[in-house]
């Protein structure tokens, strides 16, 4: 917004490394890292090209960022330039910016003063990617990005198989793939509670295309053990899902009828359902009693 003025400049020479991929891993361990530190969540933008990587109300040193991290941020910026901003020196915003050559990476940390600050708050990550295909598939999967947890969510497909090579598939039946974030052996869906948009995901799944996911039939079964704490939410993340695949209930003193955006009636089955069935049937008309 304002004309910055270089506060300091100076070069590091970079490590032989091939930054032909990983990127999207390492983009992750970086902002695990950060999430970590900071003991917060970031909030996730989209802006014409650009991702933007907020974490309010933060407060950053940037010898962290410029020693400890500079590594990774350089090797990221190989691929997807990642420039980082915040507020300095109490009431003006300050910016870090990254040339990355093959063996040496220029920074130079500016201000409208041009005075040196040593920290950064209102840290935030501004990471460019003109394919806006990529772009909103790499949104989504950091929106998931959660330092407490030992998953992080993603959605199978091409950009998330190419991209994602070095982490193990604990399930290859799955709907969604688990990525460890920690050394861990065993995937435990019992462990897993999803987001609204992820819950609408796997109702669009029954609902478009008639599968049940396997993250189904865990959910049925804490909820015939009394454990499924997030009841609600698939209820609300539902009636999203109904409303984007154009699917109409009526009720009347038989029942519901549940038709398609074409006027067909959808029959399901709570007895010889699939446990997706069985989940939707429950919410919709909750008798009868939970027996199977």
């Amino acid at each position: 917004m304002h004309k910055k003025n270089i506060a300091l400049e100076f070069e590091i020479d970079l490590p032989a490394y091939d930054c032909t991929d990983g990127a999207q891993e390492e983009l992750i361990a970086l902002l695990l890292t950060i999430s970590s530190e900071l003991s917060m969540n970031p909030t996730i933008y989209t802006n014409e090209n650009n991702l933007w990587i907020y974490y309010g109300h933060s407060y950053f040193q940037c010898e962290i960022l410029l020693n400890d991290l500079l590594y990774s941020i350089a090797y990221i910026s190989h691929k997807y330039p990642i420039s980082i901003y915040g507020c300095a020196n109490g009431i003006e915003t300050a910016q870090i910016i990254l040339e990355v050559g093959n063996d040496k990476v220029k920074v130079q940390k500016l201000n409208v003063s041009g005075q040196d600050f040593s920290e950064l708050y209102d840290l935030c990550l501004r990471i460019s990617c003109p394919d806006q295909e990529q772009l909103k598939m790499l949104s989504d999967i950091l929106q998931g990005i959660d330092y407490r947890h030992d998953f992080l969510l993603i959605k199978r497909n091409a950009f998330t198989n190419q991209s994602f090579t070095h982490y193990p598939d604990l399930d290859k039946n799955t709907y969604f793939r688990y990525l460890p974030l920690r050394p861990i052996d065993e995937l435990d869906l019992d462990r897993f509670s999803y987001t609204l948009k992820q819950q609408v995901d796997l109702w669009l799944l029954l609902l478009i295309d008639g599968v049940s996911a396997v993250e189904f039939s865990v959910l049925m079964n804490k909820l015939e053990m009394g454990c499924l704490n997030s009841f609600f939410t698939w209820e609300l993340s539902l009636r999203f899902a109904l409303q984007q695949a154009n699917i109409k209930i009526t009720y009347d003193d038989n029942g519901f009828i549940m038709q398609d955006r074409n006027g067909k009636r959808i029959l399901y089955d709570y007895v010889h359902g699939s446990p997706a069935q069985q989940l939707l049937l429950k919410i919709i008309f909750p008798a009868p009693p939970l027996h199977r």
